[in-house]
C-alpha cells in the first residue's frame, strides 16, 4: 500500500482505466456519475474495487472535498487478496458442510 494526498481534485475520473484500490484515512469524497453527485464517502470507506475486479474503465469519478488522504493498493496486491480471501472462505465453508451428515452424500461427488 502506499499513501497519497489530495486537495480538491480528481483522484480519478469516470472512463479511466482503472490501477489502484483507494481507503480514505482522513477527509471525505463526492462520487460523481455523469456530472451528477451521488454519494459522499468518509473516513474509512473504500472504492475503486469494482473496475479494478473485471478490468473496465472507472464507472464513476471520485474527487476529494478539501484535502483528503488516502491508502492506495494497486490491482495485482488488490487482486491476489482478494484471491485468498474468497480460498480461505472457501475452504472454511467446505469444512463446515463436510461435518453435517446430511451433505456427506453430496460431498462424495466433488
Amino acid at each position: 500500500m502506499f499513501y497519497c494526498e489530495n486537495k480538491s481534485d480528481f483522484i480519478f475520473k469516470q472512463g479511466d482505466q482503472a490501477s489502484s484500490y483507494f481507503i480514505i484515512e482522513k477527509g471525505e469524497c463526492e462520487v460523481i456519475i455523469n456530472g451528477e453527485k451521488k454519494k459522499t464517502l468518509q473516513h474509512g470507506e473504500g472504492f475503486g474495487e469494482l473496475a479494478l475486479l473485471y478490468g473496465a474503465p472507472r464507472s464513476a469519478s471520485v474527487k476529494s472535498i478539501g484535502i483528503c488522504g488516502l491508502w492506495a493498493i494497486d490491482r495485482n496486491t488488490f487482486k491476489k487478496a482478494i484471491a485468498d480471501i474468497v480460498h480461505r472462505e472457501y475452504n472454511e465453508n467446505r469444512s463446515f458442510i463436510e461435518k453435517i451428515k446430511f451433505f456427506s452424500k453430496i460431498m462424495q461427488i466433488f
